[in-house]
């Protein structure tokens, strides 16, 4: 199988996704899970083992005894990395039974693990001046804690960890088998909420105010976006996002499902993945067109990509600015429909989509 990547950025730095080994990593520092022992015996703390030798264990457990949720650091052995991290996430007083499946931590038990593991390496990276480090999915191996609930709390927590910081720090997180390339989609959390963070330190830096709510994203949310089920594309200017949604009101109270990027959030930072998937997916594009949309390059760049996909576009005239350089030759034929001329527009709009998404 072809092996693969997923990059996420937030501020300065990265967190990406890698189907592979992770003893492959050219990180500083590769991360272990292991238990309160150190015995190295299972999963990818011996496939660390294995590859780097027994120093990186006899190091390890001079620092015995050691605590569950606690990191220990080591030498990183033949390996090429400055460090091992150590994450215990197994007690050992349990370790027989966890080892024979009977000891399935609960689900505050696997919270607290991870997270006061990552919240432990992210200390030893400032303490170390560390820039990149590389993180199995913790505990799901050896420590039998599920899959998913770990990937979903590295997502949040390795975010957390990276808002706090003011230097770029680059962040692997590896995936060895095929039947874990979930992670994949369950990491488009991060992605997200970086998103969305970035946009409101730029409303931050630009003195405009802005809803101070704790980013949480639902998981209707994240369907829409991740998995578009729309026939229309709105394609506007921030500034002009109250006739944007008055025109997505307009549409669907005709029955017509549409998808608008909120608030702007990801055409503006690098996240083209999500409004490529949405245009992409839709049968028509609406394009706002304004003198400010016409000197947007996220606009163009929708309204662009669009042509290219040979998508079926109609432009809403909110004044009578021309078309943007890039943009006046493939529209210069396209029925324009004015905005300021109503009732007309309504009646025009619902015209011109009811023989596109009837004929075509």
């Amino acid at each position: 199988m072809e092996k693969e990547s997923r990059t996420y950025k937030y501020n300065a730095s990265s967190v990406t996704i890698k189907f592979g080994d992770i003893t492959k990593s050219t990180s500083e520092v590769i991360v272990s899970s292991d238990d309160t022992l150190l015995t190295m015996s299972g999963g990818v703390s011996m496939a660390i083992s294995h590859a780097g030798g027994k120093n990186i264990q006899e190091d390890a457990q001079k620092q015995l005894p050691a605590t569950i949720g606690n990191v220990v650091v080591s030498c990183a052995g033949e390996l090429s990395q400055k460090h091992i991290f150590h994450c215990l996430t197994i007690d050992d007083k349990y370790l027989s039974e966890t080892w024979a499946g009977l000891n399935v931590p609960n689900a505050d038990k696997v919270n607290n693990i991870v997270r006061s593991c990552i919240d432990r390496c992210f200390q030893l990276v400032h303490a170390l001046q560390i820039s990149s480090i590389a993180f199995p999915i913790i505990g799901s191996g050896s420590a039998h804690m599920p899959y998913k609930t770990v990937v979903e709390i590295m997502a949040d927590e390795l975010f957390n960890q990276l808002q706090k910081t003011n230097r770029p720090i680059e962040v692997e997180v590896y995936i060895y088998s095929i039947l874990d390339m979930s992670a994949f989609d369950i990491f488009e959390i991060f992605a997200f909420k970086s998103a969305i963070a970035n946009f409101i330190k730029e409303q931050e830096n630009n003195s405009v105010e802005y809803d101070r709510k704790p980013i949480e994203l639902s998981q209707e949310d994240l369907a829409y976006y991740k998995n578009p089920d729309h026939e229309v594309f709105i394609s506007y200017k921030r500034e002009e996002s109250e006739k944007a949604f008055a025109v997505k009101d307009l549409i669907e109270k005709w029955g017509i499902k549409t998808w608008i990027d909120k608030n702007g959030i990801f055409s503006s930072y690098d996240f083209k993945e999500v409004i490529e998937k949405a245009i992409e997916n839709t049968r028509v594009v609406i394009f706002m067109s304004s003198e400010q949309a016409n000197k947007s390059v996220y606009v163009k760049n929708e309204v662009k990509y669009a042509i290219t996909c040979k998508k079926n576009i109609i432009p809403i005239m909110l004044d009578h600015s021309p078309f943007g350089d890039g943009l006046r030759m493939d529209l210069v034929n396209v029925n324009q429909i004015d905005y300021s001329i109503q009732p007309e527009f309504e009646k025009e709009l619902k015209t011109s989509l009811d023989y596109i998404l009837r004929t075509q």
